[in-house]
């Protein structure tokens, strides 16, 4: 029923209820399981387009309605002293059919006084039957005292009955029951042993009236499906394969296989392991398509032979059929894969070749056997410097550091006088080395001898009046200057030689102490700065010759 589940309506206005279709009792159709709740209904009031007596119609407003002298439309203004129609002064009237408009007093009689229902104006009425019913109020019919009485309402078309709306009078007949516009009852008896129902909005005439599903006995009859599962023609009643469209039999080989023989031998194919191979009925051990033949008499058919021409072997293995799978060396790999058969610890040539191991005990790419230092990551050949040297040149002079003093000094490749960084040059051609001579401003040159033996460096200065500055080293981590009547300074450089780690120390102090100074050997070097009174630097010497010397 395509109707079930749907949304239905029952009753009128403000009483309407809602719900869905549901299958009736007798199961031969459905019907609205909507409430009409009847406590809702109130007097109407009209022309508010609300149905408050759920008769399914809103009361039309007569002329004067809202007048607070509706009530005396059509009685007398003054006291009068017979029928309706006499009056002295006049009789209360309604000048059109507006709602709004208000009642007057008018001296001629009023309309329709002559109808003996004149006393009913205004009064609600009704019209028609079922669905045509509409409701009013009593007018009169003209605007003479002779017109009639009558409603303002007028009945609404008949519709058609179907089966959508059982049970509401739809053309006005007065019977609720009409499932078409032919007149058919709901289960009214058709064609002796039928029944009219509704499918869907559909009047039908059941001759299967105990089946819910069918509405014609078919071929299987009533109470049976007219069902063809397979689609093949046949309904399931009747079709002994209901679920195989090319059988209508189960024959020899069942519902869902063919009865065919596609080889043509003596069995049909549901019951011929091989139904392709003609020469064959069963499979066997090497299956349909390939005979249960064994070429090399060994323990395996053909066809499930690897070597069917090798009575030695039933597999290829590594080597293949007609070679043995030896490993004369035993290291796993058979002698038809091993390049080195008779060397266990090697398959391939590798780059040394068969018993010797590519071993690279550096880790630099290049085995032993090819590797002038292999125990030297960083280098394949001895070089200049030998192995475990690099034969880095730092300063790019041509001179490797291994063979080169002054490896971080691009012009020399020994200390010389100088020493490294500084060149043994004489620029002034005075027999004293720029590295050891240095002019103070508007003064003769000054020179600066370095004497090393003892840890102590002396230093000489020539000036107008001969001066001397000297600086001792000794063993006890102090270092003591004594500088008489100069307005200068001193810059010492001091570098541990394990570490090459360098301090530098500007002072015009007496005494200069080494302070945390780890145990070691050392390097000093320093260089003179002369500066005025108030700091301005004038003149700044070389530094001098490095002097060795040891905390312990």
């Amino acid at each position: 029923f395509p109707l079930k589940g749907t949304s239905c309506e029952e009753g009128f206005g403000v009483c309407k209820g809602n719900g869905t279709y549901i299958c009736n009792s007798e199961g031969t159709g459905v019907s609205c399981n909507a409430t009409i709740d009847l406590s809702k209904k109130t007097t109407e009031v009209c022309g508010d387009g609300i149905d408050q007596d759920c008769d399914g119609n809103d009361l039309t407003c007569a002329g004067c309605q809202n007048s607070t002298n509706f009530s005396l439309i059509g009685s007398l203004c003054t006291i009068n002293n017979g029928t309706n129609c006499e009056s002295s002064n006049g009789v209360y009237y309604c000048p059109d059919d507006n709602p709004d408009s208000e009642v007057r007093c008018s001296s001629t009689p009023p309309a329709c006084c002559e109808d003996p229902n004149f006393s009913s104006l205004t009064d609600p009425c009704v019209v028609g039957k079922g669905t045509c019913q509409n409701n009013g109020n009593y007018i009169c019919s003209g605007s003479s005292s002779n017109s009639q009485v009558i409603c303002s309402a007028s009945e609404f078309e008949p519709g058609i009955e179907t089966c959508a709306n059982i049970g509401i009078d739809n053309n006005c007949n007065e019977i609720s029951d009409e499932i078409d516009s032919d007149g058919h009852r709901l289960n009214e008896t058709c064609l002796n042993t039928g029944k009219w129902v509704c499918i869907g909005n559909e009047a039908v005439c059941d001759l299967c009236p105990d089946d819910p599903y069918k509405t014609e006995a078919g071929l299987c009859g009533c109470g049976v499906a007219d069902i063809d599962s397979d689609n093949d023609g046949k309904p399931d009643c009747i079709d002994e394969c209901p679920d195989d469209p090319l059988k209508i039999k189960k024959g020899i080989c069942g519902c869902g296989i063919a009865d065919i023989n596609s080889d043509n031998d003596e069995k049909l194919d549901c019951e011929d392991e091989c139904p392709d191979d003609p020469n064959k009925i069963e499979a066997g051990a090497c299956g349909c398509g390939i005979a249960d033949i064994n070429s090399d008499n060994d323990d395996k058919p053909d066809c499930k032979d690897e070597c069917p021409e090798d009575p030695l072997k039933t597999k290829k293995g590594i080597c293949g059929c007609g070679i043995a799978d030896i490993d004369s060396d035993k290291d796993g790999t058979p002698d038809c894969k091993d390049k080195c058969p008779d060397d266990p610890l090697k398959t391939k040539f590798g780059i040394c070749g068969c018993g010797v191991a590519d071993i690279d005990s550096d880790k630099d790419g290049t085995p032993d056997c090819k590797d002038q230092c292999p125990i030297d990551p960083m280098k394949t050949v001895a070089g200049i410097c030998g192995c475990g040297i690099s034969d880095e040149d730092s300063d790019n002079d041509g001179t490797p550091n291994c063979k080169d003093k002054c490896p971080e000094d691009p012009n020399k490749t020994d200390l010389g006088i100088c020493g490294c960084g500084v060149a043994d040059i004489d620029s002034d051609k005075d027999g004293v080395l720029d590295c050891q001579d240095y002019l103070l401003p508007k003064q003769p040159r000054t020179k600066i001898i370095n004497n090393n033996s003892k840890n102590t460096v002396k230093i000489f200065l020539t000036s107008k009046k001969k001066k001397s500055l000297w600086l001792n080293i000794n063993k006890t981590r102090v270092i003591n200057a004594d500088i008489k009547k100069l307005t200068s300074k001193y810059e010492v450089e001091i570098t541990r030689l394990k570490t090459k780690r360098k301090k530098i120390i500007q002072t015009n102090r007496h005494k200069i102490v080494l302070k945390n100074r780890k145990e070691g050997n050392y390097k000093i070097k320093y260089r003179i700065i002369i500066s005025t009174k108030k700091g301005r630097v004038i003149s700044v010497s070389r530094w001098s010759k490095a002097s060795n010397f040891t905390i312990k």
